[in-house]
Formats: C-alpha cells, structure tokens, sequence
C-alpha cells in the first residue's frame, strides 16, 4: 500500500467542506430538536439531515483514503456499511422528497388540514416509506446487484459489470424523475400562491391609502380645513407599519426555504450527472459549490424554528 503523490490543496479544501458540513448539520439536528413547535415539515427534515450526516461520516474516512491511495483500503466490512450509508440515505431521500413536498403544498392548500396534521401521522408514513430504501439496499448485496466506489474517477455507482446494472439505474431513474417532478409541480404552485398573497396586499393598501385620503376644504373665514373620508382615522406608527409589510406567514417562510431546498436537490443531480469523469479547477469549483449547496439546503427552514429557550 503506497501513497500516491502529496496532500493537494484540492484535498484540503474537500476536507474543510466535508467538517463545515457534518458540524452544520450537527447543528440543525441541536435547533429543530429544540423547536418549541411540533411542525410535521421538521420531522421530515431531521430525517433528511441524519442521513447526511450518516453519509458524511462514511465519505469522510473511505473516500478520501481510496483517493489518496488510489484503492481501497479499509476493511470489506467497512467498505460495506460505507455503502449501506450510500445507498440508504440517497434512496431515503427520493421517498421523503415527494412527501415534503406534499407537506409544503398542503401548508398552502388547506393550511386548517395542515396545522390539524401531527408530527406522528408524518412517522407513521416515514415508516411505510423506509421499506423501499431498505429493499434497494438488501439487494445490492446479492450475487446479481453491487454498489461500489469507482477508484478512477472517486465516485459511488451501481457495479457495472453486473447483470442487474441497467435494471438498477432505470429504475433510479424513474425514482428521481417522480422526487423532482413533486418538487417543480410543489415550487410552481407556491410560487403561484406568494404571488397572488403578494398582489392582494399590494391591492388592500392601495385601497386602504385611497380611503384615507384627504379632502381640503375651505370655510367661510378663508382657512383651509382636512377632513376624511372616513369615520374614523388612525395614526399609524411609520415604523411598525413597515415591519407589519415585511412580516412573512408561517408558511410563507416555509415556502421561501423549500424552494431554496429544490434547487440544491436539482444542483446535486446536475452536478453528478454533467460533471463526472472531469477533471480540472473549474470542474472541482463547481463541484465544491454543489456539494455545499445540496448539504446546506435546509438552511433556508433555520427562519422558522422557535426555540424552547
């Protein structure tokens, strides 16, 4: 077993993000866990974060051995479970991205059901749903089936060289093209609802200003005079007025952080498909900006967490 080659300032950088990330997330597990709230959309991304971390903690120590060795050097039995974290949080998070989005349309759509919604009903499906990414993960450790990590270009793939390699990949795909169908079907329909919310306070204050205004009249002694045309007017603090313009709904903000949570799934794909078996210091830039946005895509739900403290 022989090192190739010196420690690069690729492999620093890569080093950095990998712990930037695992103490992130280590951190949104300590807020949502102290979230005074019970909201079904956080139970859901505690999953999701728990994952990566699990996915981290198995990348940190094998890939980057692999990669400095150029094969693989710990243990079979590590290189295994290693996989498992692969396997199982990437097919998990395919089943959780349709009920996420589910979750987020409904908080729009029926926000009465949305609020009614318990944290244990969204467990109970979570349950039903982690049978499937248990599957695909059994099978791969069949004679048929193999998920290894690919030495020349430093990446985890289904085993070519195996009769179910195509079966596999076609059915990934179909799972992916279901996770981000939901996804843009949900960020359509969110869009579309910020922006009529958006439109009917823009056309509540047009109103309101048109009811206030003033009329200017003169009486007999010459002096102007102001009256309403309202019964009743009220002196509105400039200042609270504009934090009362700026204030987003509950849902609003869960809204907003859903759609940043979109983008980082629909980078990572991108990413993995387009930049794969390049090299170079744009490619690894581009690398690095997907690897940061697709592990820190929930930091837009950090808004909507009320602590107990």
């Amino acid at each position: 077993m022989e090192l190739h080659g010196q420690l690069s300032i690729y492999d620093a950088v890569e080093i950095v993000i990998a712990i930037c990330i695992i103490v992130f997330d280590l951190y949104l597990i300590a807020k949502i866990s102290s979230n005074k709230r019970s909201v079904p959309v956080f139970v859901v991304l505690k999953i999701f974060i728990v994952s990566d971390v699990f996915d981290q903690l198995g990348r940190f120590p094998h890939d980057y051995l692999a990669e400095w060795f150029e094969e693989e050097v710990l243990p079979p039995s590590l290189v295994d479970i290693c996989a498992i974290f692969q396997l199982f949080r990437w097919y998990l998070q395919l089943m959780l991205i349709p009920l996420l989005s589910l979750i987020h349309f409904s908080s729009l759509a029926f926000p009465v059901r949305y609020r009614n919604l318990k944290s244990v009903h969204i467990l109970g499906v979570i349950l039903v749903l982690c049978i499937l990414p248990t599957v695909y993960t059994i099978v791969q450790f069949t004679a048929c089936c193999g998920f290894i990590f690919h030495i020349p270009y430093f990446y985890w793939d289904f085993d070519e060289t195996k009769d179910s390699y195509m079966a596999m990949q076609i059915s990934t795909w179909v799972l992916q093209g279901i996770a981000a169908a939901s996804l843009i079907l949900a960020d359509l329909y969110l869009i579309y609802k910020l922006r009529v919310a958006r439109q009917t306070k823009t056309l509540d204050r047009q109103n309101v200003q048109f009811a206030s205004a003033p009329t200017i009249t003169a009486n007999l002694s010459g002096e102007a005079s102001v009256t309403r045309a309202g019964s009743q007017v009220n002196i509105i603090n400039p200042q609270a007025a504009r934090s009362r313009r700026t204030r987003f709904t509950p849902e609003t903000k869960l809204a907003f952080a859903f759609i940043y949570f979109s983008v980082g799934f629909g980078l990572a794909n991108v990413s993995f498909y387009v930049l794969i078996n390049k090299v170079g210091f744009i490619i690894s830039l581009c690398q690095w900006i997907s690897t940061i946005v697709e592990y820190t895509k929930y930091i837009g739900y950090l808004s909507s967490i009320r602590t107990k403290f």
